[in-house]
């Protein structure tokens, strides 16, 4: 039974949404909603205090759909469904709290308990996040030039490197693309690198699709192949991201060097043809 706090919490996140409710037209198709019909759909479901309700609501209120932006109310529906022991709902709470700072209520878990907690829990995004908090806790152990302490920097690196790998075996592009930094500099630590760089990038992981890029271009884990790299770039570049000027830059670069298509007749038999078209 739910508490009377999260009864509270969920009655705060649907009142909005009685109105709409009113109007919204329940036999219409998903896929033909306006924004304002799936705000009140998911109104109306959230009454019911389920997590996952209460997330597909909280994520309406986060993003505006349907409804004005409210990072106060979608941090409402977050923290309901995290006290339900919904790992995206501590997720996403961590989320929301970590970017809204100013909005943490007495009583909420910081940040990285809420990621912890959801890493434990399973969710691929806090696993990550959790991973790179590790990662600089031990980073920060690493650095203490205290011989006694509570940190063992070699455990937490290897708390933080299981839990990439438990995530990318789920094929979670983030994960994959950031385990691909410890695989190690070895020739066989190189290729599992690229390897776990094109099953991220074939997810259309953008920043994989970048790294992927370089690989080829360096030959890092593979022969160099600078057309194979203007494809990777070409992806990137024609796509808005962080690393959408870098590629275009790229791009110039090797046409500037002349890394011009290879006619399918001229390829080497053990050259792979390109994932992708270029953009255009």
């Amino acid at each position: 039974m739910l508490t009377r706090h999260i009864k509270c919490s969920i009655l705060l996140c649907v009142c909005y949404a009685t109105a709409a409710i009113a109007t919204a037209s329940s036999d219409a198709p998903r896929m033909r909603m306006t924004p304002e019909q799936r705000f009140a759909e998911c109104s109306e479901a959230a009454m019911s205090g389920k997590g996952p309700e209460l997330l597909n609501l909280g994520k309406c209120y986060e993003e505006g759909i349907g409804t004005p932006c409210n990072p106060n109310m979608a941090i409402s529906c977050y923290r309901a469904a995290a006290k339900q022991g919904s790992g995206p709902g501590y997720s996403d709470l961590g989320r929301m709290l970590k970017q809204n700072p100013s909005l943490v209520a007495p009583g909420d878990p910081t940040p990285n308990q809420c990621f912890k907690t959801a890493a434990h829990l399973g969710d691929l995004f806090a696993m990550c996040e959790y991973a790179d908090i590790l990662m600089d806790e031990g980073r920060k152990a690493n650095e203490s030039k205290y011989i006694a302490s509570d940190l063992d920097a070699q455990a937490l690196y290897t708390q933080a490197i299981d839990l990439l790998k438990r995530a990318a075996l789920r094929d979670y592009p983030t994960a994959q693309r950031r385990l691909a930094h410890f695989t190690g500099s070895s020739d066989a630590g190189k290729r599992a690198a690229l390897n776990l760089l094109e099953k991220a990038a074939a997810q259309e992981d953008m920043n994989a699709q970048y790294e992927l890029a370089y690989c080829h271009e360096c030959g890092i884990g593979c022969p160099k192949d600078p057309w194979l790299a203007l494809q990777e770039y070409l992806a990137v570049a024609a796509r808005e991201g962080e690393n959408k000027m870098a590629a275009i830059a790229a791009c110039k670069r090797l046409r500037s060097e002349s890394a011009s298509p290879v006619p399918a007749k001229d390829r080497s038999p053990d050259r792979p043809p390109p994932r992708r078209p270029p953009p255009g």
